[in-house]
């Protein structure tokens, strides 16, 4: 769309909604996610009273995709979708476009993956105080060779067991996805780094993975969170995060038992 005739302010709804309109197209941010519709895929935009209503273009025969922003300026309303509509060319009575696979859903909440390593962040920061707390009380009733070897032995525990669990947690989190949930295809976006699924709703999702990861992903996600996607590890990854999680954490455990049999015995002799 031309810039020289686009709306120059917002519009804003009921319950944050807000309806902004670029070169590109529109975009309407709403709690917890945020829609990106491409002029292609708009058919008009409706004001009626104080709601003003974006319908999407539809296969033949099909019933148009239509999202509403509520409670808005009713005179903001009719010019927002007056200056919008006159950019848009007239659409054929026998348009056949699917405006849907036009319309990009990002979601801003939190995944379960990135709740998951928050809740593993904060294991290993109140882990990590209390083997400073060990330490200092190791060097109140010991000497500086007892607090050496707390500190070495006690931070290999640390990085055993925060990397067990977390390589443990992140297989057995996919596996329990992929088994009851919905799986599908991700391909490249326009913008680098960024991909795109549909989901079962019809929606298109997408999602930024900082960088190139091949032609398609694998994803899975969970058939009443269809946002909260995950993408696919590959084989390698997932027989290290099997074989590799479950033995450092082995290991840590069994560090920390023999470490703290032999630091009681220590201070039993200083």
């Amino acid at each position: 769309m031309s810039t020289a005739s686009l709306p120059s302010s917002a519009l804003r709804g009921s319950g944050g909604a807000v309806l902004t309109a670029d070169e590109d197209g529109l975009v309407l941010d709403r709690p917890g996610e945020q829609i990106t519709f491409v002029s292609g895929a708009l058919t008009r935009l409706r004001a009626e009273g104080r709601t003003l209503t974006i319908q999407l273009r539809a296969r033949r025969g099909a019933t148009p995709t239509e999202y509403r922003v509520e409670d808005v300026d009713e005179a903001g309303a009719a010019g927002f979708a007056a200056a919008v509509n006159a950019l848009l060319p007239d659409r054929p009575a026998d348009d056949d476009v699917d405006g849907r696979e036009m319309a990009l859903v990002r979601s801003l909440v939190r995944t379960s993956h990135s709740r998951y390593v928050r809740r593993v962040m904060w294991g290993a920061l109140w882990s990590f105080l209390l083997l400073v707390a060990a330490t200092v009380a190791v060097g109140v009733a010991g000497d500086a060779v007892l607090v050496v070897g707390t500190v070495l032995g006690g931070g290999l525990v640390w990085l055993c067991l925060c990397a067990g669990v977390y390589a443990t947690g992140e297989s057995v989190r996919e596996i329990l996805v992929r088994r009851n949930g919905v799986t599908t295809t991700a391909t490249p976006a326009a913008t680098f780094g960024a991909y795109v699924y549909r989901d079962h709703h019809g929606t298109y999702r997408g999602f930024n993975r900082g960088g190139y990861d091949g032609p398609w992903l694998a994803v899975s996600y969970p058939a009443d969170r269809p946002a909260d996607y995950l993408v696919h590890q590959t084989p390698f990854q997932a027989l290290t995060g099997w074989i590799l999680g479950p033995f450092l954490i082995l290991c840590g455990l069994a560090m920390l038992v023999l470490g703290t049999l032999l630091l009681t015995s220590a201070l039993d002799l200083v």
